[in-house]
């Protein structure tokens, strides 16, 4: 369904980012958890990619931190995340780069909180995307 939806001929090598359908009809929230069931289910199983591929990598970077936390329903999190805004960190790619080099022990404490919420998989992958880029 997922892979249909967004024009992928493979489910199982693409995370894809989170959809998020604001609506009061049933019918649409029904579709939205279960589409949101769908890509937990793929994030919690992408351990064994290659990082030499880039669709993934991208996926993983590129998911919106305000987005994830508010359908993981992390009330506390999004606290923290509001209180980062200045900093513009939006994404997942950008919250691993930017906790690599903070020298602020309050902001760092901040960048576990919300690190805390994902699923180490996805950290790893971005995690050592950053020491290839590094290197």
């Amino acid at each position: 369904m997922q892979a249909s939806l967004s024009s992928h001929k493979e489910l199982d090598k693409h995370v894809e980012q989170d959809y998020c359908v604001n609506s009061d009809e049933a019918i649409c929230m029904s579709s939205q958890i279960t589409i949101n069931e769908i890509i937990d289910y793929n994030k919690k199983n992408v351990y064994n990619i290659s990082l030499s591929d880039a669709d993934i990598v991208n996926e993983v970077s590129l998911i919106n931190l305000n987005d994830y936390l508010r359908r993981k329903n992390k009330p506390f999190h999004l606290c923290i995340l509001k209180s980062m805004k200045d900093a513009g960190i939006v994404t997942l790619g950008e919250l691993v780069r930017e906790y690599k080099t903070e020298l602020d022990d309050n902001m760092i404490k901040k960048m576990k909180i919300i690190m805390s919420a994902f699923p180490n998989n996805l950290l790893e992958i971005m995690t050592k995307t950053q020491i290839m880029m590094n290197t």
